[in-house]
Order: C-alpha cells, then sequence, then structure tokens
C-alpha cells in the first residue's frame, strides 16, 4: 500500500530547501489531490490507476484527515491537528511522519473557511461517488 505522506508531496503549496519545518498542504489540496485519484481512475485509460491503488491512496488520505478531526492521532506536536474536533487549520506539514499541523504563525490558529468548504465539497463528491459505484468502502 502506498503512503499518504510520500504521495501529498505533490500536492504541496509551499516548499522550501532552506527553511525547515515542512512542505505545507491545506484542507482544500488534501480534499481536491484525493478527489483527483477518483478522476484519474474513472475514464479507465492505460494511464489511469487500478481500482486498488486509488481505493488504497483516497482511503490513507481520508484516514489521516479522520484522525486529526477526532484528535486519535498520538502525535500532535503543535497542538490538535483540528479545531475543536471539526474543522481544519490553514496549512499542515505533509513530509512529516504523520502529517501534522504546522507550528509556524497561523499555521494551527487561522481556520480557513473557503479551503474547509472546498475540503466538504471534495468529501461529499467522494462519498457521493462511492455510493452510485457500489465502492462502500469511500462511501
Amino acid at each position: 500500500m502506498m503512503t499518504w505522506v510520500s504521495n501529498v508531496n505533490t500536492t504541496y503549496s509551499w516548499w522550501s530547501p532552506s527553511i525547515s519545518g515542512g512542505d505545507y498542504a491545506n484542507p482544500a489540496e488534501i480534499g481536491l489531490y484525493a478527489l483527483a485519484w477518483l478522476a484519474a481512475y474513472d475514464p479507465g485509460r492505460p494511464w489511469s490507476f487500478s481500482w486498488s491503488e486509488t481505493e488504497a491512496e483516497v482511503s490513507v488520505i481520508l484516514d489521516q484527515r479522520h484522525a486529526w478531526r477526532i484528535g486519535s492521532q498520538a502525535y500532535q506536536p503543535h497542538g490538535p491537528n483540528a479545531y475543536q474536533h471539526s474543522v481544519f487549520y490553514q496549512w499542515y506539514w505533509i513530509s512529516w511522519e504523520p502529517p501534522v499541523v504546522g507550528a509556524n504563525v497561523g499555521d494551527n490558529h487561522l481556520v480557513p473557511s473557503v479551503d474547509n468548504a472546498w475540503l466538504a465539497a471534495a468529501l461529499i463528491t467522494i462519498q457521493e461517488y462511492g455510493q452510485a459505484h457500489g465502492h462502500t468502502l469511500l462511501a
């Protein structure tokens, strides 16, 4: 099974070779990245991922997001990974194992409503896709 960290690095919004901390992604990018796996699978083209690859990758992303939301991730060096076990902060350090909310000013204090709305839209779409195509694990 592929690991979320290695693959989500392709979605980072900010990366620096000289500043330590993490490669960043926000909630919208994480949700759209998960949704992109379904978009790449669905056409059934020669370049499309297999269903097992798609389901595995999307499931890992959803499981990580769920662990952040309910607070079950034991390693939370910069505080809770979600605001009041509900919505997500502005930036996550996705190159850490496991990924965590960032420690820089604003990373774990700002709650972006638009990014959380994009994440919610992606999650609803993934759920509906799973229900419509009999993929109960995603639904």
